[in-house]
């Protein structure tokens, strides 16, 4: 029958029309994923999963192996993003899964450029990295943005050069390696300076704020190799600009993971100075992003401030009401380890365990 298309299928029963439904052609199945990609980018993880896994149950690899392996990568994209706010290591595992499956299929079918793919694979181990402080995650995400560079970029694709780059040197610092790292960021700071002059707060104010943020954060990590108080303060500044676009009424997680970005700029600070100030400033930072995370509080982003600023007050317990900032830092700490439970976070668990303890 034909209801509006082509091909239709209507099942009926006693003249009720019970469904109807298109058979899976190749013009559905890119539907259906348009539709599910839209879920994802949406921030509706776990719904987009649902339609990935019915477009999966219904197509064949042989048949169409590059639209197979895009779902498979899709999906692994959904794990790492649920990784954001839940289950860090179930779903970053998760992910990993997935984006070796399609990269399986992608080698083996098609030649095809897999340099977000690569990308992708490399956040994720250096994600796990951050929640088990197992080593060889960093090894593996190094060789993955190593997979990723290899590919050539065009001057339209230089950000994602940038990004690669940005990610590289990252883990680089973590394995103690800054001079590998420094070329590395110099080299992306350059770039993403360039587009913040080519664009403006007033013409493309989101694209301009999602620039101002990714030069902030690099400039963050920059501080850890040199002039870092120079370093910490333009990237305050940076982020500060920021929050002109990304702010609580119109984009609150945005507004959110700024404040904890600051509270990491002021930390730092407060190593280096050992300033008053800058210790309040940094839990007044995170104690703004807290609000916002408060509202899922089994986030992890939830945890790791509740940790970041329980630490804080220990520090401000050493100049000041030292009782009543150690019971506020336990307080802390005790929230955090709700989600940073033993089993699947069992070093960042223990190390909280200490805290609680003194």
């Amino acid at each position: 029958m034909e209801t509006g298309g082509k091909g239709n299928v209507v099942i009926v029963s006693d003249g009720l029309i019970v469904s109807i439904y298109e058979p899976y052609g190749i013009d559905t199945v890119q539907d259906m994923i348009s539709h599910a990609d839209m879920l994802l980018y949406g921030g509706n993880q776990e719904e987009a999963l649902q339609r990935y896994r019915e477009i999966i149950d219904n197509i064949s690899e042989t048949q169409s192996p590059k639209t197979y392996a895009h779902i498979l990568s899709s999906m692994g994209n959904a794990f790492s993003t649920l990784a954001e706010t839940k289950d860090v290591k179930t779903n970053l595992n998760k992910a990993i899964e997935f984006y070796h499956k399609a990269l399986s299929i992608y080698n083996n079918n098609i030649v095809v450029d897999c340099q977000s793919l690569y990308n992708n694979l490399g956040l994720a181990y250096a994600n796990l990295y951050k929640v088990t402080y197992e080593k060889t995650y960093l090894l593996h995400a190094l060789d993955m943005f190593d997979e990723a560079a290899k590919f050539e970029m065009s001057d339209e694709n230089i950000l994602c050069k940038a990004a690669i780059e940005c990610n590289k040197a990252k883990v680089l610092i973590a394995l103690g390696n800054k001079e590998a790292a420094r070329p590395l960021l110099i080299d992306a700071m350059g770039e993403y300076e360039n587009q913040t002059k080519a664009c403006s707060i007033d013409s493309s104010p989101y694209k301009w704020a999602d620039l101002m943020l990714k030069l902030g954060n690099l400039y963050l990590d920059f501080s850890l190799i040199d002039d870092s108080e120079k370093n910490l303060l333009k990237a305050k500044c940076i982020f500060e600009e920021a929050l002109e676009v990304r702010n609580l009424e119109s984009y609150p997680m945005d507004y959110a993971n700024i404040h904890k970005s600051l509270g990491e700029v002021y930390t730092y600070l407060f190593n280096i100075k050992s300033r008053h100030d800058y210790l309040v400033n940094a839990i007044e930072e995170y104690n703004e992003s807290i609000k916002i995370y408060a509202s899922d509080t089994s986030s992890v982003k939830y945890a790791w401030a509740n940790y970041k600023m329980g630490i804080l007050y220990m520090w401000l317990g050493n100049t000041e009401e030292k009782t009543k900032n150690r019971i506020k830092a336990k307080e802390l700490f005790e929230k955090a380890a709700i989600v940073f439970n033993k089993t699947d976070y069992a070093e960042l668990n223990r190390l909280l365990q200490e805290n609680i303890t003194i």
